[in-house]
């Protein structure tokens, strides 16, 4: 009873620790997924909901829970969004209390599994690295993914544990298991890993003798498997690398240095960084290098552990937890082309790590004599460091100022976080400051030198400063792979100031033309496909037929056709058909969302 009091009071301060986040603006890709549903009036809630592109199967389930706030509200209310969120995440902490309380209910008497139960959930749910998750609005897909995850869990473990007499009653458990696996993976597709995480759960606490022998060879066979399947499935379409600044064997040989980070950032939070802008996380070129190698064997080892670990041994539980948290992150940190690091990705996994550590402790500690006192004290300051660290990071969530701020802050040397505080100290009219935060920018990423000149010339034009002639001939060089959306952000803005011939003090034919000749170099070095190149080519044609040069276009949609971009060819009707003015506008559209 008073662990489930104490549970109550955490869920009481978490709301006290988000609110000053729950009003705070829509970032990074938050717009891009939730936007189409202004495109019609009346909203067309159907096509908001089935037509969504982040993952391969729509993640419907939780476009529907974004279509019933706009319903609701009448349209998307930042407050509103990320309270439900909130409350998502409360029912994932309450889930997990239950979870864990099944777990150890029979193995420990009941007011240690109370404890143990509590402080799991406790410490997951005031995880700062979790509180970001809840206040990133669109990451409602992975708390939906990880709150069916958890149903489909709980409902197994009762059905396992379950002393009801009949067959129905008990196996409506399993039912109910059943249904929330197709809810989980249609909220975010790793909701496709729940039969796997309750593969691992019946291994750790419920399989004996030959059962538990067998589960030990079908997990074997998977993680045998799944490396195989990676190395079979290098060259298929899931795996296509066209898109990144990185390869497949970079991303395999950064994984292992990621997942080290989420584990120190879970178990030891040290920073206030909300964790938005992750782009300047370092990227290792193989996997012969000492960082990897080491993390990497640690993970094995830590997983063979686990695997080979002893029915009858007290550490079978503990490994357990281990076991789930690299289970759950074996779809997002291994091969599928994601960008490099993202802290939602340790959002699920990390239930698994607390239940590991917390478990960790009891044993250590049970049956002292000052084992109570202990347990007060390892309690008792933990969640009092992370209630401190989590407010702090709502607090930096609480306004488009704060965000980019905080981020700038934490990652000086990011992309993303730089062009982000050039803007915003612009928009503040420090205009000497927005040069200098774009030259440090520029130094720190040479490969993103396009999308941060495109932003000087875009300062430039809003300050209304003569532009110097040698920023012209510092367009040049070779263009590098990936940065598709940044750099189709940037072209708008500067189209959008052209179209208001609000910039008369930039020569944008110059500017067209040395980006035009960056193209062709990067084309003919193949250090780009056409198809890559394609979010350039496309403003090229834009500014190219706007002045009447239609041969130029005609040309470069030729090349892009014959090098397979599908966009191309639609592009190519709506040149031949220049009186249709929707084609064009729903193309751009189409650059920018993708």
């Amino acid at each position: 009873m008073v662990a489930n009091f104490a549970l109550a009071a955490v869920c009481l301060t978490l709301l006290v620790i988000c609110w000053p986040g729950l009003s705070g603006p829509f970032v990074f890709d938050d717009l891009p997924n939730l936007r189409s549903i202004g495109f019609e009036n009346p909203p067309n809630y159907r096509k908001f909901i089935f037509s969504n592109e982040s993952g391969i199967l729509g993640r419907s389930v939780s476009m529907m829970t974004f279509a019933l706030n706009h319903f609701v509200r009448g349209e998307f209310n930042s407050f509103d969004l990320k309270l439900t969120n909130l409350a998502i995440h409360i029912a994932n902490g309450l889930l997990l209390y239950c979870i864990v309380l099944s777990l150890f209910g029979c193995a420990i008497a009941r007011p240690q599994t109370q404890w143990i139960a509590f402080l799991v959930a406790a410490l997951w749910l005031l995880n700062p690295t979790n509180v970001s998750t809840v206040l990133y609005t669109i990451q409602r897909m992975a708390l939906l993914a990880c709150f069916f995850t958890f149903i489909g869990i709980l409902s197994y473990v009762r059905w396992r544990g379950s002393n009801a007499t009949t067959v129905i009653s008990r196996h409506y458990y399993l039912l109910i298991c059943a249904v929330s696996w197709p809810l989980a993976f249609l909220s975010k597709e790793n909701g496709i890993l729940l039969p796997f995480l309750i593969l691992i759960v019946e291994f750790g606490f419920y399989s004996v003798g030959r059962t538990f022998q067998g589960i030990r060879v079908v997990l074997i066979g998977l993680l045998i498997g799944g490396i195989a399947s990676i190395y079979a499935l290098q060259t298929h379409e899931l795996l296509r690398y066209t898109n990144r600044s990185f390869s497949l064997i970079e991303r395999l040989s950064t994984q292992p240095v990621a997942v080290a980070s989420y584990i120190r950032d879970s178990v030891i939070p040290l920073s206030t960084d909300i964790g938005l802008f992750s782009d300047d996380f370092p990227v290792y070129k193989t996997p012969l290098n000492f960082a990897t190698i080491c993390l990497s064997s640690l993970i094995a080892f830590f997983i063979m552990l686990g695997l080979f670990a002893n029915e009858k041994s007290s550490l079978r539980r503990i490994l357990c937890g281990l076991l789930f948290y690299f289970g759950a992150h074996s779809i997002e940190s291994t091969a599928i082309p994601l960008e490099i690091y993202f802290e939602h990705r340790n959002y699920l996994p990390s239930a698994g790590l607390y239940l590991s550590l917390v478990s960790a402790v009891y044993a250590g500690i049970s049956g002292r004599d000052n084992s109570r006192i202990l347990a007060m004290f390892l309690s008792f300051f933990p969640l009092l460091w992370f209630s401190f660290v989590s407010y702090h990071e709502a607090l930096a969530w609480s306004s488009w100022t704060s965000v980019i701020s905080n981020q700038y802050e934490h990652h000086p040397t990011s992309a993303r976080a730089g062009l982000e505080m050039a803007s915003l100290l612009m928009d503040s009219n420090n205009v000497e400051a927005a040069f200098a935060v774009n030259d440090l920018n520029a130094a720190h990423n040479p490969k993103m030198n396009l999308n941060i000149k495109l932003q000087r010339f875009y300062l430039y034009c809003v300050s209304g400063k003569l532009v110097d002639e040698a920023e012209y001939d510092s367009l040049h060089g070779q263009l590098a792979r990936g940065n598709e959306l940044a750099r189709a952000t940037a072209f708008d803005l500067l189209f959008k100031i052209r179209d208001k011939n609000s910039c008369p003090n930039l020569n944008f034919d110059r500017v067209m033309h040395r980006i035009s000749e960056m193209v062709e170099s990067s084309l003919n070095n193949r250090t780009i496909t056409t198809t890559q190149a394609w979010h350039i080519e496309y403003y090229l044609m834009e500014f190219d037929r706007s002045v009447g040069r239609l041969d130029n276009v005609r040309s470069r949609l030729k090349r892009s056709i014959q090098g397979g971009n599908v966009k191309a060819a639609f592009y190519e009707e709506d040149v031949l058909n220049p009186g249709s003015s929707e084609g064009s506008d729903s193309i751009r559209n189409d650059q920018i969302d993708n």
